[in-house]
């Protein structure tokens, strides 16, 4: 009697900690990890969407990322800002991107694009470190070209706005 009880108690933690673990956001995670290697995007986008509704951060950046580049940008948007705000690194050198660049119905922002590069960078982002560096530049060699000075006028006439996500300032010629 003592041994079935034994077997019984072991059974019902066993099916608790199988039930725990496949309801936990890590877990349903895992499964839209697996859903996505498989090509499969509906069943990762269910699973990512469970996991990121209960705030886990991997998932709303995942699960963001998927809306935007599937024409969701709005509910896109929000889910990597969440992410963001949770310290996804990832999400907030994204974040810090669409700022930059003033993309996906996010106003250009060079302030709140540095507040976002510089958190993904404190993490050791290397495309957030990359992209402060390269922002922090613009905005030195703009202040000194707008003061006249030549050499910030030639660095940035060198610039390739496309790549690096800006407009050259008023008055500034282009490279010849």
């Amino acid at each position: 009697m003592k041994t079935k009880n034994t077997v019984m108690l072991i059974a019902g933690l066993l099916v608790a900690v199988i039930l725990y673990n496949y309801e936990s956001a890590e877990a349903q995670y895992a499964h839209g990890i697996r859903a996505r290697a498989q090509h499969n995007s509906d069943e990762a986008e269910k699973w990512f969407r469970k996991s990121a509704e209960r705030g886990y951060a991997p998932a709303q950046y995942d699960i963001g990322y998927y809306y935007v580049h599937n024409n969701q940008v709005d509910e896109g948007v929000k889910w990597i800002r969440k992410a963001a705000e949770q310290g996804n690194a990832d999400a907030q050198n994204m974040l810090g991107y669409w700022y930059h660049a003033g993309c996906y119905g996010i106003k250009r922002d060079l302030d709140e694009a540095i507040k976002w590069y510089s958190k993904a960078a404190e993490q050791g982002h290397s495309d957030a470190k990359y992209e402060l560096a390269s922002l922090s530049k613009y905005i030195k060699y703009s202040k000194a070209a707008k003061e006249g000075d030549v050499k910030a006028m030639y660095a940035l006439a060198a610039c390739r706005p496309e790549i690096l996500h800006f407009e050259r300032p008023i008055g500034i010629p282009t490279a010849v």
